[in-house]
């Protein structure tokens, strides 16, 4: 560690850290190394102050809080379309397989089982719809030829692995929220 290397040679010499004591700090009163180190008291600065500190990151969390807003309305009308361009699709399937006994059993038994689930998803974007604050459209986007909505626009910004846990943790608590109205 390079700081471990570089405080005994200070005169006084500085005290040395573990992994395990720096991972320990968790509010800069507690880092001595700032303390001891700095050539000017940094407590009295306005990033030092810990009021200051938590009222940035409640800021910053509100405008996240907005842009997943924003997000989430974008993919819950996603949604709404993606299910109704695939039960288009699955009639279109059905048409497609009439000519053949085994593969429309199958072809009735896989939509029947996705349009149950479609139906749970309509339910739940219903109960989103009604929520308090809902800022986004009640209903479907434009259709996309010859799909059931999986492409994406070229442009699109797709979102980071902790992007897609928020998203998802967000959704939860939704649809949590909805479920308990």
């Amino acid at each position: 560690m390079a700081y471990n290397k570089a405080a005994v040679s200070f005169d006084p010499p500085r005290p040395k850290l573990t992994w395990a004591e720096i991972v320990e700090y968790s509010t800069i009163a507690k880092f001595d190394l700032l303390r001891s180190g700095a050539r000017q008291d940094i407590h009295n600065l306005e990033w030092a102050n810990a009021r200051n500190r938590e009222a940035t990151v409640c800021h910053l969390k509100i405008l996240r809080a907005q842009e997943e807003i924003t997000r989430l309305n974008i993919e819950i009308k996603r949604i709404a379309t993606w299910i109704v361009d695939e039960g288009t699709a699955f009639d279109h399937a059905i048409q497609e397989s009439q000519g053949d006994i085994i593969l429309n059993g199958t072809v009735h038994a896989f939509v029947a089982q996705r349009r149950r689930l479609n139906d749970d998803l309509q339910h739940k974007l219903r109960s989103i719809y009604a929520l308090p604050g809902y800022t986004g459209a009640c209903g479907i986007g434009e259709h996309q030829e010859g799909c059931a909505g999986e492409q994406l626009d070229e442009t699109e910004e797709y979102l980071d692995e902790e992007d897609n846990v928020i998203v998802d943790d967000l959704f939860e608590g939704v649809v949590k929220l909805a479920g308990e109205k």
